[in-house]
């Protein structure tokens, strides 16, 4: 009962708020922000992306430095090679910026 209460609770904020709208236009602005030659593709839908470098070394060395820049981030079980991008559903337009920002100086920071 519980849980079907947290998830009814859950889809009404996500509803009443409108955040698949903020979602989606968020989105927009990661992929138009993260352009980088290391990216080999940006994969996903809305907020849930997947940033692929060329190797799992790659990703997991930004990934490291991302996470010192204080970005929680992490890579796919079934796809090492590929950054897990997947904020809160109400992230703002200042929020992504600082992301992209941080991505992008993680990436040149480890780029070969």
């Amino acid at each position: 009962a519980v849980c079907a209460a947290a998830s009814k609770a859950c889809l009404e904020t996500i509803i009443s708020n409108k955040l698949w709208e903020n979602a989606e236009r968020q989105g927009k602005r990661f992929r138009e922000r993260l352009v980088h030659p290391a990216i080999k593709n940006i994969r996903g839908m809305g907020l849930l992306m997947a940033l692929e470098f060329d190797s799992f070394d790659q990703c997991k060395a930004i990934i490291d430095t991302c996470i010192a820049k204080g970005l929680i981030t992490d890579w796919f079980l079934f796809a090492s090679h590929c950054l897990r991008i997947a904020p809160p559903l109400n992230i703002t337009d200042r929020d992504v910026e600082k992301a992209c920002d941080l991505i992008l100086e993680a990436i040149d920071q480890n780029s070969y």
